[in-house]
């Protein structure tokens, strides 16, 4: 059963718990007392699609003055020896507690009579419950729907391309059928895959059932980490959320870089894939890149931005080399791919790169519905290989992978 730490605070209880020695007053200040500082909230609104954030700064100087306390209802309270002396020596203890939820703490608190301190750390697990129930409610109810009728949308105008188009255009719509119906078989596993692309498709679905780790995908050629696709979380409670899980994340992870390498044959792989990415973004028009904009904006809210280039990037890029039509994306598409470099790095690399490679430079590109930047992730992200160098400790690093 999960441990919730109680935190006892003796300084601030009411009469009865503690005893608060009254302060003579002074008959000549040799100081001026410092007043609260407090200023008319300004208020800072932040425009976004989905909503809007109003901020309302606070300019407080704390000027408690300290005063002497003895505890007198220890005997209320199953302390030991040291936990004791930590109470009179610091005002406060923790100790632990066998409750599942904070508010049974807080629950027993008040059916006992003890006084009770509000802790920052419980109003933010009570505001995470409240997130993740909503976010949980949507992905059912709206973007699950909304994700299957995108990828029907977007395999269908894949599909399109591909009969078409000619030449390496055509290749690279054939590989986007096949990106679609992974997508498409992970949300509908009844869908049936056209024999265009169902030898790669049934090898990249076995991987991510498998869920090993990294290995080459059958449809793109480069290291994916498959143990990525196994549903965690609030996902695990419904087959629902585990098909949606698991499409997001394809879509999240799966990489259309710019230039992967210098060497010719990966300037190549690099045009291949943008070349797919750019007959994506084209395909998202008014419906698709409305049903796009449903999943993409209100999952902003909650979570954040992409850390990858995302739609509206490659569109404006798009306009910019080629203008408002397209009559051949091989003419301009290393002027494309110069410009798209331009554009800002991703922060947070979650693909295997070799220690004397550039993550930000050779996972640089466009994803469909790309994983979004997570400060945690990035901060942990400085505290290991190759942010962090030689070893200094003794004992075998707890960041050390088997």
């Amino acid at each position: 059963m999960k441990k919730i730490a109680l935190l006892l605070i003796f300084g601030i209880l009411v009469s009865g718990c503690i005893s608060v020695e009254k302060e003579k007053p002074q008959e000549t200040p040799t100081e001026t007392e410092t007043p609260i500082k407090t200023e008319p909230p300004q208020e800072i609104t932040v425009e976004q699609k989905f909503a809007s954030y109003s901020s309302y700064p606070v300019d407080v100087t704390p000027n408690a003055k300290a005063y002497d306390f003895v505890p007198e209802n220890m005997g209320n309270f199953y302390l030991t020896e040291t936990q004791k002396k930590i109470l009179e020596e610091k005002g406060f203890v923790v100790i632990p507690a066998y409750s599942k939820q904070f508010y049974e703490v807080y629950k027993g608190c008040r059916e006992n009579n003890i006084p009770i301190f509000v802790t920052t750390d419980s109003m933010l697990h009570t505001y995470h419950i409240m997130y993740d129930y909503t976010l949980r409610i949507l992905e059912v109810k709206k973007f699950l729907e909304d994700l299957e009728t995108l990828t029907q949308s977007m395999l269908d105008a894949s599909i399109e391309q591909y009969n078409s188009s000619e030449g390496k255009i055509k290749e690279a719509a054939r590989k986007n059928v096949a990106y679609f119906s992974v997508a498409m078989k992970l949300l509908n596993e009844n869908y049936k895959v056209s024999d265009l692309v169902k030898k790669e498709v049934d090898e990249e679905l076995s991987l991510i059932k498998k869920h090993k780790g990294f290995s080459f995908s059958p449809i793109f050629g480069y290291r994916e980490d498959y143990s990525q696709y196994v549903p965690r979380g609030h996902y695990t409670r419904s087959e629902d959320l585990e098909r949606y899980f698991k499409a997001m994340m394809w879509y999240g992870r799966i990489m259309f870089r710019l230039e992967p390498g210098k060497t010719p044959a990966m300037i190549e792989k690099g045009r291949e894939e943008t070349r797919q990415a750019i007959l994506i973004v084209l395909s998202l028009k008014n419906k698709e890149l409305e049903l796009w904009d449903r999943i993409y904006e209100p999952t902003v809210f909650f979570v954040g931005k992409t850390d990858d280039l995302n739609v509206y990037e490659y569109k404006a890029i798009i306009k910019k080399v080629y203008g408002d039509s397209i009559d051949d994306i091989e003419e301009k598409l290393d002027e494309f791919i110069e410009e798209a470099k331009k554009y800002r790095d991703p922060k947070i690399n979650s693909s295997f790169v070799y220690d004397i490679e550039k993550p930000e430079d050779v996972t640089k590109g466009f994803r469909f519905m790309g994983q979004r930047f997570i400060p945690d992730s990035y901060m942990f992200q400085q505290l290991v290989y190759n942010k962090v160098l030689q070893y200094q400790g003794n004992d075998r690093p707890f960041t050390m992978v088997p």
